[in-house]
């Protein structure tokens, strides 16, 4: 069924009278795309030799003092920029199609949308460099990496509950703002807080488990939102 509602998509973005304009912005995005993953990969890299030859530090525990500066940047680039999907899936409720049966679709279509999986061309290689350079273990990076990319599925979810809600939104980056800078001057020591939670990912057997349950939550809470919400 759901490779039936994918060809119906391609049928219909085929058949739509605007087209020609649809197709050049896919292809643009499609480069914009391939350009963000091969930021990512270098990123990867650069910000692993830097941190471990320039600073002369952790890698993974200066990557993980920041993780949380830039999960809630990732949030707010989802809020303003990650499409949600559901306006290309309402038309076929007037199909003998199940709605649950077109939430579940819309679901598997977010999931693997390059706003989640895209970071993995980060993750894999900056994983690959803690262990074949750093000395890391392969059991304990394994562990990190999941748990990182589970942070985003987080955020991913999370995004679909804010759908909407500026004030909301608005109200959490401003409290995130305000610790920044409470970190800044010295009053809280936010960054180490998120160094010792995230390195934890690595460093504690079983941690990695914790943004999984967590993003299964939220998954589970966004998904009653969009079916209670799945109407024409």
């Amino acid at each position: 069924m759901y490779l039936k509602l994918l060809s119906f998509e391609l049928k219909s973005f085929f058949r739509n009278p605007q087209f020609a304009g649809k197709l050049v912005l896919k292809i643009l995005m499609a480069f914009g795309f391939i350009w963000l993953g091969l930021t990512f990969v270098g990123l990867a890299a650069g910000s692993f030799y830097f941190i471990k030859d320039k600073m002369q530090q952790d890698p993974l525990l200066v990557f993980s003092s920041f993780f949380l500066y830039y999960a809630v940047l990732d949030l707010l680039v989802r809020y303003f920029m990650q499409p949600m999907p559901t306006q290309n899936i309402k038309p076929f409720l007037t199909q003998n199609i199940r709605r649950t049966t077109l939430v579940n679709y819309t679901i598997l279509k977010i999931f693997f949308h390059f706003f989640n999986w895209g970071y993995l061309l980060f993750v894999i290689p900056f994983a690959v460099l803690l262990i074949a350079d750093g000395g890391y273990s392969i059991p304990g990076v394994l562990m990190f990496s999941v748990g990182i990319m589970f942070v985003f599925y987080f955020n991913n979810f999370l995004n679909i509950l804010l759908n909407k809600k500026d004030k909301v939104l608005y109200a959490v980056a401003a409290v995130v703002i305000a610790l920044g800078a409470a970190d800044y001057y010295g009053y809280i020591p936010l960054s180490t807080w998120s160094g010792k939670i995230f390195y934890a990912l690595y460093s504690v057997p079983g941690a990695f488990l914790i943004p999984v349950v967590l993003a299964g939550v939220v998954a589970y809470l966004a998904y009653r939102n969009i079916l209670e919400n799945f109407y024409l």
